[in-house]
């Protein structure tokens, strides 16, 4: 079987943070479910945005953001660090 192209894919851009944020949860060895928890929001939510099935939207990137404590700028375009230098209260 050959997979079928989405009708209206995601812009790379959108894919690629997709991409980070699946990066980061692995450098803390952080399930899926675990930070769906964390940040209060679905698992399959998670798994559509880490692959690229959906884009990421404000309010559960706020949420990711805060669970990972991770830089919004790093997030979005890759540049810079992955994590401030002060942790944010949770």
């Amino acid at each position: 079987m050959v997979p079928v192209p989405r009708k209206h894919p995601l812009p790379e851009r959108e894919i690629q943070i997709g991409r980070r944020l699946s990066e980061l949860r692995k450098k803390f060895w952080c399930s899926r479910s675990y930070m769906a928890r964390g940040a209060g929001i679905d698992r399959a939510a998670i798994v559509r945005i880490e692959l690229g099935r959906s884009p990421l939207k404000y309010k559960a990137a706020r949420a990711i953001l805060r669970f990972l404590n991770a830089h919004p700028v790093w997030v979005a375009t890759g540049h810079g660090d992955a994590q401030p230098g002060v942790p944010l209260p949770l």
